[in-house]
């Protein structure tokens, strides 16, 4: 290749990479300029941000391909059968490049519940092929986290009067 074909090549991934970020910033996303970034790194960049905003959502039984109906909430199943359901959905989640993070301090069942209710039955991304993502069940919002009990980032947010009177006024909403 000589100095022209690599000039032109840079071209095509500067054009391509400028391409992209039109297109975030066209679909009401965000894109800003930190630092000079090697084009050939940026272009990489802009393609995984593409591949995420592109993928397809499906609810997450079909993901995994069962009826929610075979996973009733914890209460509904002994002691054996919630390990052995809950066992089941780690492993068919891995299969599909979601990998369960629980603190090891949360009960089994609420771990459990979790995933039949917030992953099954929600619409959820297909991951690209080659990712995957980590379900730890924190979504942010620790007054209406089903984990608050056993959390310990959540001190590094919320003072603990705050986030107990914001739990108190959720519940009195509902």
């Amino acid at each position: 290749m000589d100095m022209n074909d690599e000039f032109i090549e840079k071209e095509k991934i500067e054009l391509e990479n400028l391409l992209m970020k039109s297109q975030i910033i066209l679909n009401q996303g965000e894109y800003h300029e930190v630092s000079k970034v090697d084009p050939e790194i940026k272009n990489q960049f802009l393609k995984n941000i593409m591949a995420i905003e592109n993928v397809e959502r499906k609810p997450g039984c079909e993901i995994l391909g069962v009826n929610p109906n075979d996973f009733p909430l914890a209460d509904k199943l002994t002691k054996d059968e919630l390990a052995s359901k809950f066992g089941l959905l780690v492993d068919l989640l891995a299969e599909h490049s979601y990998f369960c993070d629980f603190s090891e301090k949360i009960p089994l069942a609420d771990a459990y519940n979790y995933l039949v209710t917030d992953f099954l039955k929600s619409v959820n991304d297909i991951l690209p092929e080659g990712w995957t993502t980590h379900l730890d069940g924190c979504g942010g919002d620790c007054p209406g986290c089903f984990q608050v009990e056993y959390c310990n980032n959540k001190n590094d947010v919320w003072e603990p009067e705050e986030l107990e009177t914001e739990r108190k006024r959720r519940a009195e909403e509902n």
